[in-house]
């Protein structure tokens, strides 16, 4: 469809789901929990659509045990919480 494609992945993570397309999209480092780092690819790319497919249970079964919960919690709600507030500065 002729879009540019930029993706913010964390530093540690393996971008292997990603081989046959690497050379078509821009990858850009952050975590979406730390809100400087997607404000500076917001900035910088001045998306006019944004998807947001980040979080997840961070891997782990929900079970009982809660002990999980937090990081879930963090990078779903406060992740997309900083997501919000970092394209909505942008449009000001």
């Amino acid at each position: 469809m002729g879009c540019e494609v930029h993706i913010l992945v964390r530093a540690q993570h393996s971008l292997w789901r990603l081989d046959d397309i690497k050379s078509r999209i821009h990858c850009w480092t952050g975590d979406l929990t730390e809100i400087h780092s997607i404000s500076r690819a917001v900035r910088q790319v001045q998306p006019e659509v944004v998807v947001h497919l980040g979080g997840g249970s961070m891997g782990q079964p929900w079970t009982t045990d809660f002990s999980h919960l937090s990081a879930s919690l963090e990078v779903n709600l406060h992740g997309t919480l900083n997501l919000i507030q970092a394209i909505s500065e942008e449009l000001v």
